[in-house]
């Protein structure tokens, strides 16, 4: 087919040379440029933001977030961020829309979203700048509802599964789902919430958990219940609120506090101590209801101080009687009967 040369004329008066039209609407051009209005380089973690139709058919699209397979922009993409890392939200001037994040929740929601349910603002973090010199930036609730410029967020390790951004009135939305950080190797860390399994065993590696300054604590506080083993355990203080237990083969059990320390066992119920010496390095004062001594009870002095009744199926006591009160025994008593009917002539 013959194509006709003569210049293209618009009716904004531009002439090409290189632009031409035959008869039948077939069109010869050298290239071919696409270019978006505002278009924006990308930079890391930073979605641009724009709308796509008008109100009430007005939808959110994001830069490169494509249908999959295609080079088509999804409408109201859903996007994950990752816990404790910042993103920002570039608004390209959307003329019908605001932008706005929001997350599940019944307490004084400010959005129902469709098949969602009942949302409120999400302000953790949330902050929006505008382009003015100096840039006049506000926080919280006041960064919501934004229709242009940068809405920023510096997502925490604790946000929610799902969070949401939409308009001011909840018609259009879209999900933001919220992971958390894949790490490998070396880093430091200001803060970190691990809300799954965790396995520390590098060949001959330390474990250290030192929390510095004057209030640094470490809480270990398991649902369930969990072990120890193989461990010194220095500690402070120590409470145990069910049972305790020290069994270890061949192994002993030392209660040694020093300086004004002292240990004070206090038993709800009658208790038992079993096969043990008791106050045969360094004796002290004893108060017992019942008192049983099976292979004998040496070297006592009972009742000095506040003396009792006490009965004996026998007593045997080995010194002389010195006072009036002291008891005696029976060979002192034949010796002392023998005396006195000798000298009686009895």
């Amino acid at each position: 087919m013959a194509i006709t040369y003569n210049p293209f004329e618009s009716d904004h008066g531009f002439k090409s040379p290189g632009f031409s039209v035959d008869v039948n609407g077939n069109v010869t051009l050298r290239s071919v440029t696409y270019t978006l209005e505002q278009e924006e380089a990308a930079v890391d973690n930073q979605f641009v933001v724009r709308q796509l139709g008008a109100v009430p058919s007005a939808e959110f699209t994001m830069d490169n977030q494509y249908v999959t397979g295609t080079q088509i922009l999804q409408n109201n993409p859903t996007i994950t961020l990752t816990r404790g890392t910042t993103y920002s939200f570039k608004l390209m001037t959307l003329p019908q829309l605001t932008f706005s994040l929001f997350f599940q929740t019944d307490d004084n929601p400010v959005v129902n979203l469709q098949g969602i349910g009942n949302c409120a603002y999400y302000n953790d973090g949330v902050s929006h700048s505008t382009s003015a010199t100096p840039p006049v930036t506000v926080t919280g609730e006041q960064a919501q509802t934004k229709a242009n410029d940068v809405t920023t967020i510096n997502l925490s390790p604790t946000a929610p599964a799902n969070l949401y951004y939409g308009n001011a009135d909840g018609s259009v939305f879209g999900t933001i789902n919220t992971v958390d950080p894949t790490i490998t190797g070396v880093g430091s860390f200001s803060s970190l919430l691990v809300t799954g399994d965790v396995t520390m065993q590098g060949q001959d590696a330390d474990l250290v958990l030192s929390p510095q300054g004057a209030y640094g604590t470490v809480t270990i506080n398991p649902a369930g219940e969990g072990t120890m083993s193989n461990m010194n355990v220095n500690a402070l203080t120590m409470t145990a609120s069910e049972n305790v237990t020290f069994n270890g083969a061949n192994a002993n059990l030392t209660l040694t506090p020093t300086g004004t320390g002292a240990i004070t066992l206090t038993s709800a119920a009658a208790g038992t101590i079993n096969n043990m010496s008791i106050g045969q390095t360094t004796p002290k004062d004893g108060s017992f209801v019942n008192l049983n001594a099976s292979s004998g009870l040496n070297n006592t002095v009972i009742g000095d101080v506040t003396p009792k009744t006490a009965t004996f199926t026998s007593a045997v006591t080995q010194a002389t009687p010195t006072t009036e009160l002291q008891i005696t025994n029976k060979k002192y008593v034949d010796s002392k009967a023998t005396a006195l009917a000798i000298a009686l002539g009895v």
